[in-house]
């Protein structure tokens, strides 16, 4: 991810599965956000956090946006790793 120069939009929202596998974890929010501050084409970027099984809404981040709420997201760990790592590209 983060040597990709074409990648526009990434959309991770629906990580888990149908058979108990759980959506990302805290460290693979980590290394996923080393590849979200490098990448200098992504525009855009969903994701879902999650507390405990339950997972949050889909939370799209655009690099044009100069405002948000995350509020009842349930971003959890995970996905406060990677929209900190995406919010510095936002205007």
């Amino acid at each position: 991810l983060a040597a990709n120069t074409v990648l526009k939009e990434l959309d991770l929202s629906k990580q888990g599965d149908n058979y108990g596998n759980d959506a990302l974890d805290a460290a693979c929010a980590k290394e996923l956000a080393i590849g979200l501050r490098a990448n200098g084409a992504l525009a855009k970027f969903t994701f879902s956090g999650q507390v405990g099984r339950q997972e949050g809404p889909p939370v799209t981040m655009e690099t044009s946006m100069t405002g948000a709420d995350f509020s009842g997201k349930k971003l959890g760990v995970p996905g406060a790793i990677m929209l900190a790592a995406f919010l510095p590209k936002c205007q």
